[in-house]
């Protein structure tokens, strides 16, 4: 089957998050990415906890993730050898993505202006904390970074409570996903045109996507949206306690609204002016005792009967899943999300697939997290073909080191 991505050729700088991410699912989708280390600098990823260990093997769990379907190679871009490396390998790729902070791949010599002579159908990515301009884009950032200067954590938590950051790298996520949408809008506009261009990638814009409504109730009517916790406008939406754990009940529609209280068995609510309507139901009015109504619904039935219960009359719910119970849900395995990897020296992990879920070009994991440099002797002689002298020329120089163990 082909692949979507095949044929297609990147070059990938991350050691942390973002950049990374574009470049899992530009590999999941059939892309041969090729991610560099500094051999005396390596990716802060692959040492980073969890790990799984077996003897004398170890992997950090998040490094199994990010960088499966992707090869490795050393290449130290401080040395003479490394820079010219670079450029050699800039002249056969598709896409640079780059996760330096702006500015350094410039004094380096390896900017982007530099490499679009070099190669003009080159989509250079460049993911940074603030973008490649503005006042803030020289500073050092991550993720937490942009979480907090975005607004996004002022807007997350309880009322009384202090902002919150969202407990995974919702800014790094983000902006990788931001990412991948501005290198395939640029590669269709290279097969149009036949022109590469740069892709910028802020982590603080892209952490702000979400909140555009707020953005627009501020900037309209000068309201400023706050912390509201898990309420959501009106009652009967949101979280509620069931005797062995939660379950989400969501009535949005009026209709909704009525068959919940018939399930509950008080029909009459569906009539009461107070909750009649979703205006009525708003915590402005009489939200709140709504949900007081199905909290004490709930304090003698399960999740699960609950649940089978609301779903058969089609009013929407669902129940809140730890992570344990994520992974054995019917609907999350009938969809083939999980797949087994084989990781030498570790065995089988089972690591979550690509989405979205493609009819003809579907994505795939096919190989693991490399070791670092393992696939030196593909891109250097068999892609850039350099001879022994030149390779050897290079390890003494310090550019290139031999493939290391799993870290």
């Amino acid at each position: 089957m082909t692949k979507a991505l095949e044929g297609i050729r990147v070059l990938l700088h991350g050691r942390f998050w973002a950049g990374p991410i574009i470049g899992t699912q530009l590999g999941d989708f059939g892309a041969e990415v090729i991610r560099f280390e500094d051999p005396e600098v390596m990716d802060f990823i692959r040492d980073s906890p969890p790990f799984i260990k077996k003897g004398d093997k170890k992997i950090g769990l998040y490094y199994a993730y990010k960088d499966r379907n992707s090869k490795s190679m050393s290449l130290n871009l401080r040395k003479e050898g490394g820079k010219k490396a670079f450029k050699d390998l800039a002249k056969i790729s598709d896409i640079i993505i780059d996760n330096h902070a702006p500015g350094v791949m410039d004094n380096w010599g390896l900017g982007y202006e530099t490499m679009k002579e070099i190669n003009p159908r080159l989509i250079w990515v460049a993911v940074s904390t603030y973008g490649q301009s503005g006042p803030y884009s020289a500073e050092p950032g991550y993720d937490i970074l942009a979480q907090g200067a975005s607004g996004l954590m002022d807007i997350n938590g309880f009322p009384d409570g202090p902002p919150l950051r969202m407990p995974v790298g919702m800014a790094d996520t983000l902006g990788g996903l931001c990412g991948v949408k501005g290198t395939l809008i640029a590669l269709f506009h290279r097969e149009r045109t036949g022109q590469g261009q740069m892709v910028d990638v802020s982590l603080f814009e892209s952490a702000t996507y979400p909140l555009q409504y707020a953005i627009l109730q501020w900037t309209s009517l000068q309201e400023k949206y706050t912390r509201m916790g898990n309420k959501w406008g009106w009652g009967a939406y949101g979280p509620f306690k069931a005797k062995d754990g939660w379950l989400i009940i969501a009535t949005a529609l009026d209709r909704q609204w009525y068959k919940l209280c018939e399930v509950m068995g008080k029909p009459e609510l569906a009539k009461d002016p107070k909750f009649a309507t979703v205006e009525g139901r708003s915590y402005y009015k009489h939200g709140e005792e709504a949900d007081n109504i199905i909290r004490e619904w709930l304090k003698t039935r399960t999740v699960k009967e609950t649940v089978g219960l609301l779903k058969k009359n089609r009013i929407p719910s669902a129940p809140v899943n730890d992570i344990p119970a994520l992974v054995e849900d019917p609907q999350y395995n009938s969809r083939k999300n999980m797949f087994e990897v084989d990781y030498p020296g570790i065995g089988k992990l089972k690591i979550p697939g690509p989405v979205p879920h493609l009819s003809a070009t579907p994505g795939a994991l096919e190989t693991p997290a490399p070791q670092l440099g393992e696939h030196n002797d593909y891109i250097y002689r068999e892609l850039l073909g350099y001879n022994d002298e030149k390779i050897g020329e290079l390890e003494r120089e310090g550019v290139i080191v031999s493939k290391q163990a799993y870290l």
